[in-house]
């Protein structure tokens, strides 16, 4: 195979490649429309948090620390 033929075979790929991601697209369709929300942000949670460390974890009581702290704020502001 030649050159010539190489780069040839690899700019006709190169252009099938680019046709046919032009001619991509996504459509999505919601059925009933509009959807109704699935939170309600009037309702209340209740979060239980139950870790299970492995037997050698370091550092237990801050890694309980941060999660609360963590988990308190994005339920705080996550809206």
């Amino acid at each position: 195979m030649t050159v010539a033929s190489r780069s040839g075979r690899s700019l006709a790929h190169a252009l099938a490649c680019g046709l046919v991601a032009g001619c991509a697209g996504t459509t999505v369709t919601l059925t009933p429309s509009p959807q109704a929300p699935l939170c309600d942000r009037n309702a209340i949670a209740l979060v239980f948090w139950a870790p299970q460390w492995r037997p050698d974890q370091k550092d237990v009581a801050q890694r309980e620390a941060a999660a609360d702290a963590g988990m308190r704020r994005f339920l705080a502001e996550s809206g």
